[in-house]
Protein backbone atom coordinates (compact mmCIF):
# COMPACT_ATOMS: atom_id res chain seq x y z
CA UNK A 1 0.00 0.00 0.00
CA UNK A 2 1.34 3.42 -1.29
CA UNK A 3 0.43 5.31 2.12
CA UNK A 4 -0.45 9.22 2.94
CA UNK A 5 2.80 9.91 4.37
CA UNK A 6 4.51 8.24 1.08
CA UNK A 7 3.02 10.69 -1.22
CA UNK A 8 3.06 13.75 0.97
CA UNK A 9 6.99 13.01 2.78
CA UNK A 10 5.60 15.86 5.06
CA UNK A 11 3.84 18.58 2.89
CA UNK A 12 0.16 19.14 3.83
CA UNK A 13 -2.12 17.29 2.33
CA UNK A 14 -3.27 20.07 0.26
CA UNK A 15 -0.28 21.45 -0.77
CA UNK A 16 0.07 18.35 -2.77
CA UNK A 17 -3.37 17.49 -3.99
CA UNK A 18 -2.77 20.94 -5.76
CA UNK A 19 0.62 20.00 -7.48
CA UNK A 20 -0.75 16.90 -8.37
CA UNK A 21 -3.68 18.51 -9.89
CA UNK A 22 -1.68 21.31 -11.82
CA UNK A 23 1.44 18.97 -12.69
CA UNK A 24 1.52 15.53 -14.32
CA UNK A 25 4.80 14.87 -13.54
CA UNK A 26 4.32 15.40 -9.60
CA UNK A 27 0.87 13.38 -9.78
CA UNK A 28 2.83 10.43 -12.00
CA UNK A 29 5.81 10.39 -9.60
CA UNK A 30 4.78 11.17 -6.35
CA UNK A 31 1.13 10.55 -6.00
CA UNK A 32 1.36 6.81 -8.28
CA UNK A 33 4.19 6.06 -7.75
CA UNK A 34 5.56 5.27 -11.02
CA UNK A 35 8.83 2.64 -10.77
CA UNK A 36 10.78 5.12 -13.80
CA UNK A 37 10.90 9.10 -13.25
CA UNK A 38 8.43 10.37 -15.92
CA UNK A 39 10.46 12.16 -19.04
CA UNK A 40 9.47 15.09 -20.51
CA UNK A 41 8.19 13.09 -23.00
CA UNK A 42 5.64 11.55 -20.70
CA UNK A 43 4.59 15.10 -19.39
CA UNK A 44 4.10 16.01 -23.38
CA UNK A 45 1.88 12.93 -23.59
CA UNK A 46 -0.24 14.06 -20.85
CA UNK A 47 -1.03 17.29 -21.81
CA UNK A 48 -1.89 16.30 -24.90
CA UNK A 49 -4.54 14.51 -24.17
CA UNK A 50 -5.78 17.21 -21.57
CA UNK A 51 -5.75 20.18 -23.81
CA UNK A 52 -5.93 19.22 -27.83
CA UNK A 53 -9.14 17.90 -29.78
CA UNK A 54 -6.71 15.48 -31.81
CA UNK A 55 -3.54 13.85 -31.37
CA UNK A 56 -1.63 11.20 -32.77
CA UNK A 57 1.63 9.89 -30.78
CA UNK A 58 4.48 7.62 -32.44
CA UNK A 59 6.84 6.31 -29.52
CA UNK A 60 8.73 3.41 -29.32
CA UNK A 61 7.45 -0.05 -27.50
CA UNK A 62 7.56 -0.19 -23.93
CA UNK A 63 8.27 3.61 -23.00
CA UNK A 64 4.95 4.05 -21.11
CA UNK A 65 2.57 5.39 -23.69
CA UNK A 66 -0.70 3.12 -22.55
CA UNK A 67 0.76 3.53 -18.94
CA UNK A 68 0.75 7.53 -19.13
CA UNK A 69 -2.00 8.45 -21.73
CA UNK A 70 -4.77 5.16 -20.31
CA UNK A 71 -4.14 4.92 -16.73
CA UNK A 72 -2.58 7.20 -15.36
CA UNK A 73 -4.62 9.79 -17.48
CA UNK A 74 -7.81 8.06 -16.31
CA UNK A 75 -7.09 8.44 -12.16
CA UNK A 76 -5.57 12.18 -12.59
CA UNK A 77 -9.53 12.37 -14.25
CA UNK A 78 -10.76 10.59 -12.01
CA UNK A 79 -9.42 12.13 -8.87
CA UNK A 80 -9.96 16.07 -10.58
CA UNK A 81 -13.36 15.96 -12.74
CA UNK A 82 -16.62 14.99 -12.25
CA UNK A 83 -18.80 12.71 -14.42
CA UNK A 84 -16.29 11.98 -17.07
CA UNK A 85 -16.21 8.61 -19.89
CA UNK A 86 -13.21 7.44 -21.19
CA UNK A 87 -13.30 4.64 -23.39
CA UNK A 88 -10.21 2.67 -24.51
CA UNK A 89 -9.95 1.01 -27.38
CA UNK A 90 -7.67 -1.92 -27.59
CA UNK A 91 -7.24 -4.37 -30.48
CA UNK A 92 -8.20 -7.50 -28.30
CA UNK A 93 -9.93 -7.92 -25.35
CA UNK A 94 -7.69 -8.98 -23.04
CA UNK A 95 -5.43 -6.17 -24.19
CA UNK A 96 -8.44 -3.73 -22.80
CA UNK A 97 -8.52 -5.75 -19.18
CA UNK A 98 -4.90 -6.00 -18.63
CA UNK A 99 -5.32 -1.77 -18.45
CA UNK A 100 -8.32 -2.29 -16.22
CA UNK A 101 -6.61 -4.42 -14.20
CA UNK A 102 -3.88 -2.11 -13.78
CA UNK A 103 -5.81 1.18 -12.94
CA UNK A 104 -7.87 -1.04 -10.31
CA UNK A 105 -4.54 -1.73 -8.61
CA UNK A 106 -3.55 1.86 -8.60
CA UNK A 107 -6.36 2.61 -6.55
CA UNK A 108 -6.87 -0.31 -4.46
CA UNK A 109 -3.09 -0.22 -3.50
CA UNK A 110 -3.10 3.74 -2.44
CA UNK A 111 -4.43 5.09 0.18
CA UNK A 112 -4.94 8.34 -1.21
CA UNK A 113 -6.78 6.51 -4.35
CA UNK A 114 -9.05 4.45 -1.95
CA UNK A 115 -11.42 6.73 -1.69
CA UNK A 116 -12.06 6.60 -5.71
CA UNK A 117 -13.42 3.14 -4.65
CA UNK A 118 -17.52 3.07 -4.70
CA UNK A 119 -18.53 0.76 -1.70
CA UNK A 120 -19.52 -1.96 -3.52
CA UNK A 121 -17.25 -1.91 -6.27
CA UNK A 122 -16.96 -5.87 -5.98
CA UNK A 123 -20.36 -6.01 -7.42
CA UNK A 124 -20.35 -3.29 -9.81
CA UNK A 125 -16.52 -3.23 -11.26
CA UNK A 126 -16.07 -5.86 -14.17
CA UNK A 127 -12.84 -6.62 -16.14
CA UNK A 128 -13.71 -4.44 -18.91
CA UNK A 129 -15.55 -1.20 -16.90
CA UNK A 130 -15.21 0.70 -13.32
CA UNK A 131 -16.26 3.29 -12.23
CA UNK A 132 -15.20 5.79 -9.37
CA UNK A 133 -17.02 7.62 -6.57
CA UNK A 134 -16.65 11.22 -8.27
CA UNK A 135 -18.91 9.57 -11.30
CA UNK A 136 -15.93 8.90 -13.84
CA UNK A 137 -16.10 5.48 -15.93
CA UNK A 138 -13.65 3.87 -17.62
CA UNK A 139 -14.38 1.45 -20.02
CA UNK A 140 -12.43 -0.69 -22.56
CA UNK A 141 -13.79 -2.54 -25.55
CA UNK A 142 -12.04 -4.13 -28.51
CA UNK A 143 -11.74 -2.47 -31.94
CA UNK A 144 -15.09 -3.00 -33.65
CA UNK A 145 -18.57 -1.48 -34.15
CA UNK A 146 -20.43 -2.58 -31.25
CA UNK A 147 -18.39 0.53 -29.38
CA UNK A 148 -20.60 2.95 -31.66
CA UNK A 149 -23.90 3.11 -29.05
CA UNK A 150 -20.94 4.84 -26.24
CA UNK A 151 -20.84 8.99 -26.21
CA UNK A 152 -17.52 9.48 -24.15
CA UNK A 153 -15.40 12.54 -23.15
CA UNK A 154 -11.66 10.99 -23.53
CA UNK A 155 -11.34 8.16 -26.50
CA UNK A 156 -7.77 6.51 -26.06
CA UNK A 157 -6.88 4.16 -29.07
CA UNK A 158 -4.12 2.29 -28.26
CA UNK A 159 -1.87 0.37 -30.55
CA UNK A 160 -3.65 1.60 -33.71
CA UNK A 161 -1.58 0.83 -36.39
CA UNK A 162 -2.16 -2.51 -36.07
CA UNK A 163 -6.65 -2.02 -36.62
CA UNK A 164 -6.96 -3.84 -39.51
CA UNK A 165 -10.47 -2.23 -40.83
CA UNK A 166 -9.27 1.46 -41.24
CA UNK A 167 -12.75 2.15 -42.18
CA UNK A 168 -14.17 0.85 -38.83
CA UNK A 169 -12.25 3.39 -37.19
CA UNK A 170 -13.80 6.43 -39.00
CA UNK A 171 -17.42 5.44 -38.91
CA UNK A 172 -17.66 3.68 -35.40
CA UNK A 173 -15.02 4.84 -33.06
CA UNK A 174 -14.78 8.28 -33.63
CA UNK A 175 -18.06 9.45 -33.45
CA UNK A 176 -18.37 8.48 -30.21
CA UNK A 177 -16.56 11.80 -29.10
CA UNK A 178 -18.58 13.99 -31.11
CA UNK A 179 -21.72 14.40 -28.76
CA UNK A 180 -19.25 15.49 -25.68
CA UNK A 181 -16.84 17.26 -28.33
CA UNK A 182 -14.40 15.22 -26.58
CA UNK A 183 -10.48 14.58 -27.38
CA UNK A 184 -9.27 11.53 -29.21
CA UNK A 185 -5.43 10.45 -27.95
CA UNK A 186 -3.98 8.01 -30.62
CA UNK A 187 -0.98 5.70 -30.02
CA UNK A 188 1.03 3.36 -31.50
CA UNK A 189 4.40 2.44 -32.71
CA UNK A 190 4.05 2.17 -36.59
CA UNK A 191 3.84 -1.04 -38.58
CA UNK A 192 3.72 0.23 -42.44
CA UNK A 193 3.81 3.62 -44.32
CA UNK A 194 -0.47 3.01 -45.11
CA UNK A 195 -1.71 1.99 -41.42
CA UNK A 196 -4.32 4.10 -39.43
CA UNK A 197 -1.34 5.70 -37.42
CA UNK A 198 0.16 7.08 -41.39
CA UNK A 199 -3.01 8.38 -42.21
CA UNK A 200 -3.91 10.19 -39.68
CA UNK A 201 -0.35 11.41 -39.47
CA UNK A 202 -0.62 13.16 -42.43
CA UNK A 203 -4.35 15.77 -41.64
CA UNK A 204 -3.80 18.59 -40.41
CA UNK A 205 -6.40 18.58 -37.55
CA UNK A 206 -4.76 16.00 -35.98
CA UNK A 207 -1.24 16.96 -33.76
CA UNK A 208 0.89 14.42 -34.82
CA UNK A 209 4.32 13.95 -31.80
CA UNK A 210 7.01 11.32 -33.29
CA UNK A 211 9.69 9.90 -30.45
CA UNK A 212 12.89 7.84 -31.07
CA UNK A 213 13.90 5.92 -28.26
CA UNK A 214 17.71 6.97 -29.76
CA UNK A 215 17.64 11.22 -30.60
CA UNK A 216 20.88 12.95 -31.53
CA UNK A 217 22.80 10.26 -30.08
CA UNK A 218 21.81 9.97 -26.99
CA UNK A 219 18.70 7.79 -25.07
CA UNK A 220 16.05 9.66 -24.39
CA UNK A 221 14.79 7.50 -21.44
CA UNK A 222 17.92 6.32 -19.97
CA UNK A 223 16.87 5.17 -16.66
CA UNK A 224 14.46 2.42 -18.65
CA UNK A 225 16.09 2.31 -21.82
CA UNK A 226 20.21 3.34 -21.75
CA UNK A 227 22.01 2.86 -24.63
CA UNK A 228 23.62 -0.22 -23.55
CA UNK A 229 20.27 -2.19 -23.45
CA UNK A 230 19.22 -0.94 -26.77
CA UNK A 231 22.38 -1.57 -28.63
CA UNK A 232 21.62 -5.22 -27.00
CA UNK A 233 17.85 -4.99 -28.47
CA UNK A 234 19.22 -4.01 -31.75
CA UNK A 235 21.63 -6.86 -32.02
CA UNK A 236 19.12 -9.47 -30.51
CA UNK A 237 16.21 -8.74 -32.82
CA UNK A 238 17.93 -6.93 -35.83
CA UNK A 239 18.16 -4.34 -37.44
CA UNK A 240 14.35 -4.07 -39.01
CA UNK A 241 12.59 -4.72 -36.05
CA UNK A 242 14.74 -2.37 -34.03
CA UNK A 243 14.15 0.36 -36.65
CA UNK A 244 10.62 0.03 -36.79
CA UNK A 245 10.01 -0.67 -32.98
CA UNK A 246 12.38 1.42 -31.35
CA UNK A 247 13.53 4.08 -33.77
CA UNK A 248 9.74 4.37 -35.53
CA UNK A 249 10.57 3.86 -38.64
CA UNK A 250 8.68 1.49 -40.79
CA UNK A 251 11.78 0.23 -43.24
CA UNK A 252 15.17 1.71 -42.70
CA UNK A 253 16.10 4.17 -45.80
CA UNK A 254 19.68 2.20 -45.96
CA UNK A 255 18.00 -0.81 -46.57
CA UNK A 256 14.97 0.00 -48.23
CA UNK A 257 14.63 -1.05 -52.02
CA UNK A 258 11.73 1.69 -52.43
CA UNK A 259 12.45 4.21 -49.17
CA UNK A 260 10.01 6.34 -48.29
CA UNK A 261 10.72 9.42 -50.00
CA UNK A 262 10.27 7.19 -53.31
CA UNK A 263 7.28 6.29 -52.74
CA UNK A 264 6.14 9.70 -51.57
CA UNK A 265 7.15 10.76 -55.02
CA UNK A 266 5.29 8.15 -57.53
CA UNK A 267 1.48 8.72 -55.22
CA UNK A 268 -0.80 11.06 -56.84
CA UNK A 269 -3.36 11.82 -54.51
CA UNK A 270 -5.78 13.76 -56.62
CA UNK A 271 -5.90 10.89 -59.51
CA UNK A 272 -7.79 7.66 -59.33
CA UNK A 273 -7.12 3.77 -60.94
CA UNK A 274 -10.16 2.72 -63.54
CA UNK A 275 -11.74 -0.64 -64.34
CA UNK A 276 -11.81 0.44 -68.16
CA UNK A 277 -9.25 1.52 -70.72
CA UNK A 278 -9.28 3.72 -73.78
CA UNK A 279 -8.83 2.41 -77.26
CA UNK A 280 -6.30 5.18 -78.01
CA UNK A 281 -3.89 4.60 -75.05
CA UNK A 282 -1.27 2.14 -74.71
CA UNK A 283 -1.37 -0.36 -71.26
CA UNK A 284 1.08 -2.86 -70.24
CA UNK A 285 0.51 -6.07 -67.92
CA UNK A 286 2.21 -7.83 -65.40
CA UNK A 287 0.55 -11.26 -63.15
CA UNK A 288 1.82 -12.70 -60.22
CA UNK A 289 0.06 -15.90 -59.93
CA UNK A 290 -0.96 -17.30 -56.50
CA UNK A 291 -3.40 -20.58 -55.95
CA UNK A 292 -2.76 -21.87 -52.69
CA UNK A 293 -6.18 -20.74 -50.30
CA UNK A 294 -3.98 -19.61 -47.94
CA UNK A 295 -0.86 -17.24 -48.17
CA UNK A 296 0.30 -15.20 -51.51
CA UNK A 297 -2.61 -13.56 -53.55
CA UNK A 298 -2.41 -13.44 -57.05
CA UNK A 299 -2.30 -9.53 -58.62
CA UNK A 300 -2.65 -8.34 -61.45
CA UNK A 301 -1.59 -4.91 -62.65
CA UNK A 302 -2.20 -2.69 -65.82
CA UNK A 303 0.15 0.56 -66.60
CA UNK A 304 -0.67 3.24 -68.63
CA UNK A 305 1.86 5.34 -70.81
CA UNK A 306 1.71 8.48 -70.05
CA UNK A 307 4.43 10.56 -71.93
CA UNK A 308 7.68 9.10 -70.08
CA UNK A 309 5.82 7.72 -67.06
CA UNK A 310 3.89 4.80 -66.09
CA UNK A 311 0.34 5.14 -63.66
CA UNK A 312 -0.58 2.17 -62.36
CA UNK A 313 -4.17 2.51 -64.37
CA UNK A 314 -5.87 -0.90 -62.74
CA UNK A 315 -4.91 -3.47 -60.21
CA UNK A 316 -6.88 -6.69 -59.37
CA UNK A 317 -6.42 -9.11 -56.63
CA UNK A 318 -8.53 -12.00 -56.35
CA UNK A 319 -9.81 -14.18 -53.20
CA UNK A 320 -7.14 -16.34 -52.45
CA UNK A 321 -7.53 -20.03 -53.85
CA UNK A 322 -9.14 -18.61 -57.05
CA UNK A 323 -8.84 -21.60 -59.70
CA UNK A 324 -6.36 -21.07 -62.21
CA UNK A 325 -8.54 -21.17 -64.83
CA UNK A 326 -11.00 -18.46 -63.38
CA UNK A 327 -7.39 -16.44 -63.22
CA UNK A 328 -7.24 -17.38 -66.76
CA UNK A 329 -10.65 -15.93 -67.76
CA UNK A 330 -9.80 -12.78 -65.18
CA UNK A 331 -6.55 -12.12 -67.17
CA UNK A 332 -9.00 -12.34 -70.64
CA UNK A 333 -11.45 -9.78 -69.64
CA UNK A 334 -8.67 -7.51 -68.59
CA UNK A 335 -6.92 -7.23 -72.09
CA UNK A 336 -10.74 -6.60 -73.99
CA UNK A 337 -10.90 -3.69 -71.47
CA UNK A 338 -7.75 -2.06 -72.04
CA UNK A 339 -5.31 -1.51 -74.96
CA UNK A 340 -2.61 -3.93 -73.93
CA UNK A 341 0.38 -3.70 -76.17
CA UNK A 342 2.42 -6.34 -73.86
CA UNK A 343 2.53 -8.06 -70.51
CA UNK A 344 4.34 -10.91 -69.36
CA UNK A 345 3.29 -13.76 -66.48
CA UNK A 346 5.11 -15.56 -63.60
CA UNK A 347 5.60 -18.59 -64.32
CA UNK A 348 7.05 -19.98 -61.60
CA UNK A 349 4.69 -23.22 -60.51
CA UNK A 350 1.51 -23.04 -62.19
CA UNK A 351 1.57 -19.92 -63.90
CA UNK A 352 3.36 -21.43 -66.81
CA UNK A 353 0.52 -23.48 -67.74
CA UNK A 354 -1.51 -19.74 -67.34
CA UNK A 355 0.60 -18.05 -69.63
CA UNK A 356 1.28 -21.31 -72.33
CA UNK A 357 -2.89 -21.19 -72.42
CA UNK A 358 -3.68 -17.41 -72.78
CA UNK A 359 -0.98 -17.09 -75.37
CA UNK A 360 -2.18 -20.18 -77.66
CA UNK A 361 -5.27 -18.17 -77.40
CA UNK A 362 -3.74 -14.77 -78.48
CA UNK A 363 -2.94 -13.08 -75.36
CA UNK A 364 -0.09 -10.76 -76.04
CA UNK A 365 2.02 -12.16 -72.81
CA UNK A 366 4.98 -13.63 -71.99
CA UNK A 367 6.10 -15.79 -69.13
CA UNK A 368 9.15 -14.32 -66.65
CA UNK A 369 11.11 -17.08 -64.87
CA UNK A 370 11.59 -15.07 -61.17
CA UNK A 371 14.18 -17.99 -60.49
CA UNK A 372 16.66 -16.32 -63.14
CA UNK A 373 16.37 -12.82 -63.25
CA UNK A 374 14.42 -11.70 -60.10
CA UNK A 375 17.11 -9.05 -59.04
CA UNK A 376 17.15 -7.27 -62.27
CA UNK A 377 13.73 -7.17 -62.27
CA UNK A 378 13.07 -5.28 -59.24
CA UNK A 379 15.99 -2.85 -60.17
CA UNK A 380 14.42 -2.15 -63.28
CA UNK A 381 11.73 -0.99 -60.64
CA UNK A 382 13.80 1.09 -58.63
CA UNK A 383 15.35 2.63 -61.75
CA UNK A 384 11.93 3.56 -62.93
CA UNK A 385 10.70 5.68 -59.31
CA UNK A 386 14.45 7.22 -58.73
CA UNK A 387 13.49 9.04 -62.14
CA UNK A 388 10.00 9.98 -61.27
CA UNK A 389 8.45 7.34 -64.19
CA UNK A 390 6.24 5.38 -61.19
CA UNK A 391 2.59 6.82 -60.99
CA UNK A 392 0.78 5.38 -57.81
CA UNK A 393 -2.69 7.10 -57.77
CA UNK A 394 -4.12 7.36 -54.11
CA UNK A 395 -7.33 9.49 -53.91
CA UNK A 396 -8.60 8.60 -50.56
CA UNK A 397 -12.04 9.93 -51.53
CA UNK A 398 -12.16 6.54 -54.22
CA UNK A 399 -12.66 3.77 -52.19
CA UNK A 400 -10.59 1.24 -55.05
CA UNK A 401 -8.30 3.18 -55.68
CA UNK A 402 -7.48 3.61 -52.03
CA UNK A 403 -8.03 -0.01 -51.31
CA UNK A 404 -5.38 -0.77 -53.97
CA UNK A 405 -2.99 1.66 -53.00
CA UNK A 406 -3.14 0.83 -50.02
CA UNK A 407 -1.47 -2.72 -50.68
CA UNK A 408 0.49 -1.85 -53.25
CA UNK A 409 2.28 1.16 -50.88
CA UNK A 410 2.54 -1.18 -47.69
CA UNK A 411 4.37 -4.25 -49.88
CA UNK A 412 6.53 -1.33 -51.76
CA UNK A 413 7.96 -0.44 -48.45
CA UNK A 414 8.71 -3.43 -46.70
CA UNK A 415 11.29 -4.59 -50.01
CA UNK A 416 14.75 -4.56 -48.15
CA UNK A 417 18.29 -5.43 -49.44
CA UNK A 418 20.09 -8.21 -48.37
CA UNK A 419 23.19 -10.48 -48.82
CA UNK A 420 23.79 -13.37 -49.59
CA UNK A 421 26.09 -15.72 -48.45
CA UNK A 422 28.08 -15.23 -51.53
CA UNK A 423 28.29 -11.74 -51.39
CA UNK A 424 25.31 -11.12 -53.95
CA UNK A 425 23.14 -8.43 -53.29
CA UNK A 426 19.55 -8.91 -53.46
CA UNK A 427 16.06 -8.44 -52.39
CA UNK A 428 13.18 -9.71 -50.00
CA UNK A 429 10.37 -8.97 -48.25
CA UNK A 430 10.01 -8.30 -44.57
CA UNK A 431 5.82 -7.74 -44.89
CA UNK A 432 3.42 -10.94 -45.14
CA UNK A 433 3.20 -10.40 -49.06
CA UNK A 434 5.27 -8.84 -51.90
CA UNK A 435 2.50 -9.98 -54.94
CA UNK A 436 1.90 -6.62 -56.04
CA UNK A 437 5.37 -5.58 -56.43
CA UNK A 438 6.26 -8.40 -58.48
CA UNK A 439 3.10 -7.70 -61.01
CA UNK A 440 3.99 -3.94 -61.03
CA UNK A 441 7.94 -5.26 -61.92
CA UNK A 442 6.61 -7.10 -64.28
CA UNK A 443 4.36 -4.41 -66.04
CA UNK A 444 7.49 -2.14 -65.90
CA UNK A 445 9.40 -4.36 -67.55
CA UNK A 446 6.42 -4.87 -70.32
CA UNK A 447 6.80 -1.08 -71.03
CA UNK A 448 10.74 -1.50 -71.51
CA UNK A 449 10.55 -3.52 -74.31
CA UNK A 450 8.10 -0.94 -76.34
CA UNK A 451 10.92 1.28 -77.03
CA UNK A 452 8.69 3.84 -79.08
CA UNK A 453 5.31 4.29 -77.78
CA UNK A 454 4.35 6.90 -80.37
CA UNK A 455 5.18 4.39 -82.96
CA UNK A 456 3.69 1.84 -81.43
CA UNK A 457 0.09 4.11 -80.88
CA UNK A 458 0.47 4.76 -84.89
CA UNK A 459 0.97 0.70 -85.59
CA UNK A 460 -2.24 0.44 -83.63
CA UNK A 461 -4.40 3.12 -84.86
CA UNK A 462 -3.38 1.34 -88.62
Amino acid sequence: MRTIQDITQGEPLEEVLLKARVDPKFFMDNVLGFQYPTKKFHIEWFNAFRNNKRTVIVAPRGFGKTEVTGVAFFLWIAMFEREKTMIIVSKTVDMGKEIIARIRRYIESNELLHSLKPEKAELTWTKTELHTTTGCRCIVRPYGANIRTWHVHYLLTDEAAYYEDKSSFYFDILPIINAHDGNLMVISTPQTMTDLVAELSKKPMYKVMKYQAIMSGKAIWPERFPIRKLNEIKKEQGELKFTREYMCEVVSSDIAIFPPNLIMRACDDNDIMYMNGDKDEIYYFGADFAMAAHGNYSVFIVLKRVGNKLKVEYMQRPKRGTDPKIQEMMIKEIYKKFNIVNGYGDVGSFGAVIVNNLIADGINIQGFDFQKNKHELIMNLRRKFENDQIVIPTCFQEPYTKAMSDVLIKELSEIVAVETKTGKETYRGVGAHDDSVMALALAAWAADEIKDADAMIEVLDE
